[in-house]
């Protein structure tokens, strides 16, 4: 037997969810999972659906968002993304001579999703306080990204 669907509750829990992940973005201070938490709050104002994913899949989420952003949100959203992706390298001290590393594996497939970016919008390269300076300082415009109301398609 089929359960009816209860379209009030769906709303309801929807609105909690969302509530709840805008409560903890507005005090999140670290770039990586404000990133992660406006990817998981945009997929749910675009699909009306809740989703739980790691970090990892963090690209695939904001590349499915290509589709329903117009282009100047999802060029701050991939700037931000390229710079979190280049702190990220920078401060790992991944050693890149162990073929067998699990973590040099999942650089790789990093950096080979960071190649389909577009570069970052400012000229930011190598040193990771200064790259942790420009996102602190793209942090609050991210996060306008999730407080504005929805905008249509491209």
């Amino acid at each position: 037997m089929l359960k009816k669907l209860d379209k009030k509750k769906d709303r309801q829990l929807l609105f909690s969810h969302q509530q709840s992940l805008f409560a903890t973005l507005k005090e999140e201070k670290e770039p990586a999972m404000a990133l992660h938490l406006v990817a998981v709050l945009l997929f749910q104002r675009y699909t009306n659906c809740i989703i739980h994913a790691p970090g990892r899949l963090v690209p695939n989420i904001i590349s499915f968002l290509s589709n329903h952003m117009n282009d100047t949100e999802y060029a701050k959203l991939t700037d931000f993304q390229r710079l979190v992706m280049l702190h990220l390298r920078l401060t790992s001290g991944v050693k890149r001579d162990d073929p067998d590393d699990e973590s040099q594996q999942a650089e790789v497939t990093l950096e080979q999703k960071s190649d389909l970016l577009p570069p970052p919008s400012s000229e930011v390269q190598g040193d990771p306080t200064q790259v942790m300076d420009e996102l602190k300082g793209q942090l609050d415009s991210l996060k306008d990204l999730v407080a504005k109301p929805r905008t249509e398609n491209k």
